[in-house]
């Protein structure tokens, strides 16, 4: 019989749950918990303060985006480009649906909610190569969100180039640091309340803005 690899094992949360240790179990897992927390306290306020500055409009893509940040913030890595991906996503379907209409009884109106729940299982690279054909998206935004979509896929299948752990490691940062960047370009040229804030790299279109009639 061949010899087993490494083994993973964690054992406190099917540990804590036995009646006769599971308060002092769980007092070694909060020991544990804040020991891990404040040994990285550094590297989460430092990956905080490298994060943009942003302003936006509320919509069901806000918890999202404080999510992905959040997940850049404490070094998930793999989750954070995921979510980069889901919430640019998120964002670009609500522009779709919310600016579609369709003619009824020859007026024009918005989609039902049940039409509404259909449009979601659009593909969204349809969805964008549409709104960008359209105008809705401005061509700026076209190689941001391609990209955005190829990390995504890299990560949601789980391949990665580099083959030792600690390259993969470096390779896991750098993508996520470019996942956040994107999905930044992305809200500063979509749903960002005030210009220039999240990404002053972006270049916009001429205006006018809504916030300069205002």
């Amino acid at each position: 019989m061949a010899e087993p690899g490494p083994l993973y094992i964690d054992f406190p949360p099917d540990v804590s749950q036995h009646p006769a240790s599971a308060a002092f179990e769980r007092q070694v897992i909060a020991a544990q918990l804040t020991y891990e927390f404040e040994s990285r306290l550094p590297f989460y306020v430092e990956a905080r303060a490298s994060l943009p500055s942003l302003i936006v409009t509320e919509g069901p893509y806000r918890p999202l985006l404080k999510e992905a940040r959040t997940l850049y913030t404490f070094g998930y890595y793999y989750s954070c480009v995921a979510m980069c991906g889901i919430t640019a996503e998120r964002i670009v379907k609500d522009i779709f649906v919310t600016n579609i209409r369709v003619m009824k009884s020859g007026k024009p109106g918005k989609p039902s909610r049940e039409a509404e729940e259909v449009l979601e299982s659009f593909g969204a690279k349809q969805i964008c190569d549409f709104l960008l054909a359209s105008g809705l998206l401005h061509k700026n935004l076209n190689k941001p969100l391609k990209d955005l979509a190829v990390l995504r896929n890299k990560y949601t299948h789980a391949r990665q180039s580099a083959k030792d752990e600690e390259a993969a490691r470096a390779e896991l940062e750098k993508d996520a640091r470019k996942a956040i960047k994107l999905l930044h370009t992305t809200v500063e040229g979509t749903v960002a309340a005030v210009k220039g804030i999240t990404d002053p790299t972006y270049q916009h279109p001429p205006g006018p803005y809504p916030e300069d009639a205002a």
